[in-house]
């Protein structure tokens, strides 16, 4: 009983909430219009969303990635996005040192190191969405699908990798 109203409430959000904020994101033209309107507390909502996004995990985060390239630029994009991240990661954290299980809370997680960790692994990932919203919205396609193909080549070639080294650590060979 307790999954089915997770799961209807997941989905419930999904459709009332996620879906919406993905349409106003995705119309670029109206997301920055908005952003600049608000000046000063566009950037700030831009975080409240994406903290929302990283707690409430059905919403996708690349369509507010490409927005927030779009709307602020590439670098100032991800910043805010890292920042939205971080607060949603220690919101997340807090909720599971509260309700978590009991492995959780026996597991000794120390809450700036996982956000520095995290935090670097996220870089690549969100400064490539950024990097094509951003060009995106200078109408620099050209770029934008080099960054996108950029980034699947090595999105694969890390598969790749990863998968060698794991063979190689738990002794399997290369070859089957």
């Amino acid at each position: 009983i307790g999954l089915s109203v997770f799961l209807l409430a997941c989905g419930l959000t999904a459709w009332f909430y996620g879906k919406p904020l993905l349409e106003f994101v995705l119309d670029t033209g109206r997301f920055r219009a908005w952003m600049n309107e608000h000046g000063a507390l566009g950037p700030l909502a831009f975080v409240a969303i994406r903290t929302v996004q990283t707690v409430v995990k059905i919403i996708p985060a690349e369509p507010l990635e490409i927005g927030a390239g779009y709307a602020f630029g590439s670098w100032w994009g991800m910043a805010l996005c890292m920042l939205g991240t971080a607060i949603g990661s220690l919101i997340i954290i807090g909720l599971t040192k509260l309700f978590g299980m009991r492995m959780v809370e026996v597991t000794p997680v120390n809450p700036f190191a996982f956000l520095l960790l995290t935090g670097i692994a996220r870089i690549p990932s969100i400064l490539s969405s950024t990097l094509c919203g951003n060009a995106l919205g200078e109408r620099n396609f050209w770029f934008a699908a080099i960054v996108y193909l950029l980034t699947g080549a090595l999105t694969v070639g890390g598969i790749f990798l990863y998968r060698r080294i794991s063979r190689q650590e738990g002794g399997e060979p290369d070859h089957p």
